[in-house]
């Protein structure tokens, strides 16, 4: 990533909350 690598914790969050979307959609398809 480079020198700031430091990532928020809400971005973390919104990121974790999308994989889940994503997993949920996968999975009902």
């Amino acid at each position: 990533f480079g020198p700031g690598t430091r990532i928020p914790r809400a971005a973390v969050q919104v990121l974790d909350d999308i994989e889940k979307c994503l997993a949920e959609k996968q999975q009902s398809v």
